[in-house]
């Protein structure tokens, strides 16, 4: 139970440094993030699994059986996105803390032994689940950080390679220096 706290209260952070990054004055939900999605994209993505897994920590600690998300992932991904694609940053930041608020109630509850992920997916203990959603929230986070301060995201999340170009890092020859402008 003790990891269970441990991994809920990184959990937690994560998804409060999420919320506050979307709340910074100046973001701009319009930057894309990869090649498919701007940063407005990556909230929705962010959320629809999120209430995926408050929805089954619910339906656990209440004795029903859960219901994950059903599909490849793209198709769960493209689901979300018809869903919220045209709802403002902060009725979705609304709904992720109310999300979170779920996670936090349930997660601790003896009922809620192992959620499921997706149909046809692996399915997890608590502890495990939130340390995977923690990551999946930090990965997201770090790169619409970078997005929003002037650098990069990070690879698509479906780890198909960019298709957009990155500025390109002169290579330097050994022992010589690059000329000055």
């Amino acid at each position: 139970m003790e990891s269970i706290r441990q991994n809920l209260e990184a959990e937690h952070r994560q998804v409060d440094d999420f919320v506050r990054l979307y709340c910074l004055p100046g973001l701009d939900p319009s930057l894309m993030v990869y090649d498919e999605w701007n940063t407005h994209d990556v909230l929705v993505h962010v959320l629809v699994w999120h209430e995926s897994f408050a929805r089954n920590v619910d339906a656990l600690a209440r004795g029903l059986p859960p219901t994950p998300e059903f599909g490849r992932i793209r198709e769960i991904n493209d689901r979300g996105m018809a869903k919220y694609g045209d709802i403002p940053v902060r009725t979705l930041l609304r709904h992720l803390r109310r999300a979170q608020r779920t996670i936090d109630d349930h997660i601790l509850d003896n009922k809620v032994e192992l959620i499921p992920y997706r149909v046809d997916g692996p399915s997890y203990s608590p502890a495990k689940h939130l340390d995977v959603v923690g990551g999946h929230v930090r990965r997201h986070f770090w790169d619409v950080l970078s997005v929003q301060v002037g650098g990069h995201g990070g690879p698509n999340p479906d780890g198909a390679p960019r298709n957009h170009a990155r500025p390109a890092i002169p290579q330097q020859e050994p022992n010589k220096t690059p000329l000055a402008k």
